[in-house]
């Protein structure tokens, strides 16, 4: 008897270490895919960055932005009394708008976040002010080109590649979007209130509204090369109800003479 519950035990820890095996197998294929796909982001945005030297230049100019820099104060307690009245999970402060871009301060609320959503066919720079922000996002999977306007306006459910979730806060870098890199993503204040500065372009408009989605559940997969991944599916629906905006009263510097040589551009 002695023998055969020995025995057994040996072959319940080898079971044990054999899952535990392949759990840790399978981790470290989805880290090198994980890794893998963040390698191909960051050489398209690099490409990007090549390709137009402008927009290197105020990705640039943005890394340099603070709170103060645009009105918004940087201290917990006086961003905590200028949101005391407020009640909505996100607060809207509208710096500037253009045929060309927008400019903007989102403030999301402590524990909050913005609902997965899309930029149809734009190119955007999210630089955080105050706090902390997680940000998930995805680009559109197995294409080598951006959704169509008519695409992002029609299609219902996008297979998608999620990127992996990146922690910022005001000593981070911008963070950077575009037609083709994390096109779809979700904001979420981590810890406290958290602020961030917003450049879009081109605008919403007409052509490209905003669309909202929900991750729908994944399957893993084996890629051609071997390595296992992740499919993600993007379901389109309706504007979430939680999710509305105050709005707040743009308090920096004034804008006019940038807005009246911007109207000369035009």
């Amino acid at each position: 008897m002695r023998g055969r519950a020995c025995q057994q035990q040996r072959q319940q820890q080898q079971h044990q270490q054999q899952q535990q095996k392949q759990q840790q197998q399978h981790q470290q294929e989805k880290q090198q895919q994980l890794q893998y796909q963040e390698n191909g982001r960051t050489q398209q945005l690099q490409r990007l960055h090549q390709q137009n030297p402008q927009l290197q230049q105020l990705i640039a100019l943005t890394n340099n932005i603070k709170a103060a820099d645009v009105g918004l104060p940087d201290e917990a307690a006086t961003l905590r009394r200028l949101l005391f009245r407020l009640n909505a999970p996100i607060c809207h402060i509208n710096i500037m708008d253009s045929p060309r871009f927008t400019m903007s301060i989102f403030i999301i609320r402590k524990g909050m976040k913005l609902p997965l959503h899309d930029h149809p066919g734009m190119t955007g720079i999210i630089k955080v002010l105050y706090g902390t922000i997680k940000i998930t996002s995805y680009r559109a999977r197995g294409r080598d080109n951006a959704l169509t306007l008519d695409e992002h306006s029609n299609l219902m459910e996008i297979p998608v590649t999620r990127h992996p979730d990146v922690i910022v806060d005001p000593s981070s870098d911008c963070q950077v979007l575009t037609p083709y890199v994390g096109n779809f993503h979700t904001l979420q204040s981590v810890g406290d209130d958290a602020a961030m500065f917003d450049i879009l372009a081109p605008p919403y408009d007409e052509q490209r509204e905003c669309n909202f989605y929900h991750e729908v559940p994944t399957v893993d997969v084996c890629g051609e090369d071997g390595a296992t991944g992740t499919d993600v599916f993007l379901q389109r629906i309706p504007q979430p109800p939680s999710f509305y905006c105050d709005q707040l009263d743009y308090m920096g510097p004034s804008l006019e003479g940038f807005a009246l040589a911007d109207e000369r551009v035009n």
